[in-house]
């Protein structure tokens, strides 16, 4: 089972991507290649690679791009797949991967027929937003297929990942080759929410998704799109409008339950209040107002208007009121 790992790569720091790749050098299941895509890095990959064994980058392709963002990125390498290859593996630059991984996923795809094998993700403080897998599992319905290692089935996933994606990460995810060379991310997402989007799409079509409580990813601390970015900065306004614009997409694209369409538009509105949120602490920060772009927000989506009156009127205090 040779594996694709795809890598978006964009760093400022050496030695992050060469801590990734090591991680993938020392699985215990040794069937890899790695196809890293260099997003127009002001660090180039290149030069992060050129000091790694031969017999490390002689299994790696570096692809180069105009700086596109992550999606992107990846979609570019889930395109470079070849027909040897029996999955597809994502791991970020900044991440690095449980020696034993990518022989879990194998287990999961050959012996029990998972299209999309997830595993948990570890990480310091400042990622405690993503949860414990097994805080999921014991809050969800789920069917058991193995002990050692666990291999779950939660019933109604696509569903409830709308409820708290917190337990995905891309890092953790290995897909089987027909859902690699089906599903692919939105490009136009760039600064958030395309993982929120790819994985409804993924575990939509996947006809078998198995998650495991073993552990497949520890978070690194390099460039991150959300990390440091408060509600003052350029880009929050932009990050928000990339939300609400993936759950637009999503109701696009396939029929959703009373409770599934009720989630995803209580997601949307919490979007335009975080976004009107971050212009008045910018107005008290004393930086400029975004207008051109809660202009073109608007134009796509009326309902920032009526956020904005509710807020006015001082409806809207909280999360709790928000949504």
């Amino acid at each position: 089972m040779t594996t694709a790992v795809i890598i978006p790569y964009f760093q400022r720091e050496a030695g992050i991507l060469r801590r990734a790749v090591g991680s993938i050098a020392d699985q215990s299941n040794s069937d890899w290649r790695i196809v890293i895509v260099d997003d127009q890095s002001p660090l180039p990959a290149h030069a992060e690679m050129a000091t790694l064994p031969i017999a490390i980058r002689s299994r790696t392709s570096i692809l180069e791009q105009e700086n596109s963002g992550p999606g992107s990125a990846r979609n570019l390498g889930l395109e470079a797949l070849q027909p040897s290859d029996t999955a597809a593996a994502f791991l970020d630059s900044d991440d690095v991967w449980d020696q034993g991984h990518l022989e879990r996923a194998k287990n999961a795809i050959t012996d029990h027929g998972a299209e999309i094998y997830l595993a948990a993700i570890g990480g310091g403080d400042g990622f405690d937003y993503h949860a414990d897998m097994r805080s999921i599992l014991d809050q969800w319905p789920h069917t058991t297929h193995q002990a050692d290692p666990p291999l779950h089935a939660i019933d109604g996933l696509c569903e409830k990942m709308l409820t708290d994606w917190s337990f995905m990460h891309l890092s953790s995810l290995v897909l089987s080759p027909s859902l690699a060379k089906t599903v692919r991310f939105e490009p136009d997402l760039r600064l958030a929410a395309e993982d929120v989007l790819f994985f409804s799409d993924a575990t939509r079509l996947s006809k078998r998704t198995l998650v495991s409580t073993a552990p497949g990813a520890v978070r690194g601390h390099g460039d991150n799109l959300f990390h440091g970015v408060d509600n003052t900065a350029d880009k929050f306004l932009k990050q928000q409008f990339c939300v609400w614009s993936a759950f637009h997409m999503l109701k696009g694209r396939t029929a959703l339950s009373p409770n599934a369409e009720h989630i995803v538009t209580r997601r949307q509105k919490k979007a335009r209040c975080q976004a009107l949120w971050g212009q008045m602490a910018r107005r008290r920060a004393g930086k400029p107002l975004q207008l051109s772009q809660l202009a073109e927000w608007t134009v796509k989506d009326p309902g920032l208007i009526t956020a904005a009156a509710a807020l006015a009127l001082g409806r809207s205090q909280n999360d709790a009121d928000l949504v």
